[in-house]
């Protein structure tokens, strides 16, 4: 039988050292375990949905980069297309990604590129009718593979899911800005401690010197 989360760390000071929260929140009778588990969880759905998109954009015949600049472009292009950087903000990645895939997407007659009449000088992407039926003989694999995802919730769940992922998505974001300054903070710390260790070493070098003289 499965152990309480509570009993999977012994009492004692090693308990203290090793919890990774403070939040009482996050906390299950002083344990940080369920917290532990869940990192873990959405490291393991990461990797699992990363694997499902590769897989399914081999079935739609193009990489996984690819897939994702296709797939935003058509939910994203409306009536008229959808510009280069509509689609960068929409996946988080540089315009001179979407670019370059959307390039190789053209090549491979999947996409097509129309000059923008609000604005010459850039240009607004579309799924092309090649694209359209590639799509559209895929799809059904997509809804299935999706289904089987989330067979388990109910509406309510999804709902409440897609949301709370949403507000976990802008705290990962801030939480990466604090992680990259405790990490700047932490190297300077070392290169001043580290210089002051040369200086010492130079003060005692130099009394030496003297001493021997």
């Amino acid at each position: 039988m499965r152990k309480d989360h509570a009993e999977i760390i012994p009492d004692g000071p090693l308990k203290e050292v090793i919890r990774t929260v403070t939040r009482e929140e996050l906390l299950h009778e002083g344990s940080d375990a369920i917290f532990r588990e869940l990192i873990n969880n959405l490291l393991l759905m990461s990797k699992q949905l990363q694997t499902l998109r590769t897989e399914m954009a081999d079935q739609l015949g193009v990489s996984e980069p690819q897939y994702r600049v296709f797939t935003t472009v058509l939910l994203l292009q409306g009536d008229g297309g959808v510009s280069v950087g509509t689609v960068a903000s929409a996946l988080h990645v540089t315009g001179a990604f979407v670019t370059a895939e959307s390039g190789r997407l053209v090549r491979m007659g999947l996409l097509q590129k129309t000059s923008d009449e609000a604005d010459r000088r850039s240009v607004l992407l579309s799924v092309s009718a090649k694209g359209a039926r590639r799509f559209q003989n895929f799809v059904d694999s997509l809804r299935r593979v999706n289904d089987e995802l989330f067979r388990d919730l109910t509406r309510e769940e999804f709902l409440f899911f897609s949301g709370l992922i949403r507000r976990l998505v802008m705290n990962g974001a801030r939480a990466s800005l604090l992680a990259k300054a405790l990490v700047t903070e932490e190297t300077l710390a070392r290169e001043h401690e580290s210089a002051d260790f040369d200086e010492l070493q130079a003060d005692d070098a130099s009394r030496f010197g003297k001493d021997a003289g």
